[in-house]
């Protein structure tokens, strides 16, 4: 979709494409993380299994709504691998054309929602993990007034 949106707003390019691709990574990513409280009411878990089996963590601490040290090891991993797809998106930012940065916006809430899980210390079954940003929209206008995301 980013992709597409690069496209209609005219500023497709190499970089903005890389971007976009870091960009969109990273919110699936997080998306998984987010999702975790519930798809576990289903017994099902978004995160990856190899992850998982690095961490040595059972799903069935997930599907208690358990945190223990192994799964945090997981949503820690998971996490830090959105936030370097991030810091490499935005890393190309001074590269790409004024038009991409908002189309790129989406990477403001996924930070925003990145921040909240280290603030929780990697609990995604934390209420302030999922708890509504009341900042978001002036952070969202911040950054497309600043050009950034």
């Amino acid at each position: 979709v980013l992709y597409a949106s690069l496209e209609c707003a005219g500023a497709a390019s190499m970089d903005a494409d890389h971007a976009a691709s870091h960009v969109g990574k990273a919110v699936g990513l997080a998306n998984a993380l987010r999702s975790v409280p519930f798809h576990v009411r289903h017994k099902q878990l978004p995160l990856p299994r190899a992850t998982m089996a690095e961490c040595e963590a059972v799903e069935e601490d997930f599907f208690r709504g358990e945190l223990t040290p192994k799964s945090a090891d997981v949503v820690f991993a998971v996490a830090s691998q959105a936030h370097l797809h991030l810091e490499h998106a935005r890393q190309l930012g001074a590269k790409l054309p004024a038009a991409a940065a908002n189309v790129l916006l989406p990477a403001v809430p996924c930070q925003a929602y990145l921040s909240r899980l280290q603030a929780a210390n990697f609990d995604v079954f934390d209420p302030r993990t999922y708890a509504a940003d009341w900042k978001l929209p002036f952070s969202l206008y911040m950054h497309r007034w600043r050009k950034t995301f």
